[in-house]
């Protein structure tokens, strides 16, 4: 379901100019290495990693939060929640402190406003509900090793918008019990 709430947003994210690549709904790798520490990264569908490299741009990604389904008369509801990740380098701007701002005003601008619906998804609505931070523990859930915690640091930034979403799925779009 997530997936197709992210399909909707996708076009308009991937335009933002600040925007190189964009890894849609993160999953994640756990992994042990050789001394035996258990890892866990965020990764793809396809399972490339979802930290940035020293090509600079940004990386935006989503990650699942919760999400909860109610089945009514015609149509299933759902309501999301995902936190949209934005994780990269803006020294292309004079001041990053300030392109970090104005890139967290583009990516809550370019939610759509009002309701409105996309391919099987009807009377879809978002919300923008907090700013997360590093300091306020976005990355706590996974282990970086020490070449790609170097983009924790700055030029880098990193911040995440907590995205809620409402919709509605009709029932004659959802699989059928055989």
């Amino acid at each position: 379901m997530q997936e197709l709430i992210i399909d909707a947003l996708r076009p308009k994210l991937e335009a933002l100019p600040f925007v190189t690549r964009f890894g849609g709904l993160a999953q994640v790798l756990r992994t042990t290495d050789t001394g035996g520490v258990a890892k866990r990264l965020p990764i793809t569908a396809d399972s490339q990693p979802l930290t940035p490299d020293s090509k600079g741009g940004g990386l935006l990604y989503f990650e699942h939060q919760r999400l909860n389904t109610v089945l009514e008369r015609t149509a299933l509801a759902v309501d999301s929640t995902m936190l949209l990740v934005f994780w990269g380098d803006l020294t292309a701007y004079d001041d990053t402190s300030a392109a970090a701002a104005l890139a967290q005003a583009a990516l809550i601008a370019a939610l759509p406003q009002g309701m409105y619906g996309h391919g099987p998804l009807f009377k879809m609505t978002h919300v923008a509900s907090r700013i997360m931070l590093p300091q306020d523990g976005l990355f706590d859930k996974y282990t970086y090793n020490e070449a790609q915690t170097q983009y924790l640091l700055k030029p880098y930034t990193a911040f995440a918008v907590e995205v809620k979403t409402a919709c509605n799925i009709p029932l004659t779009c959802l699989p059928q019990p055989s």
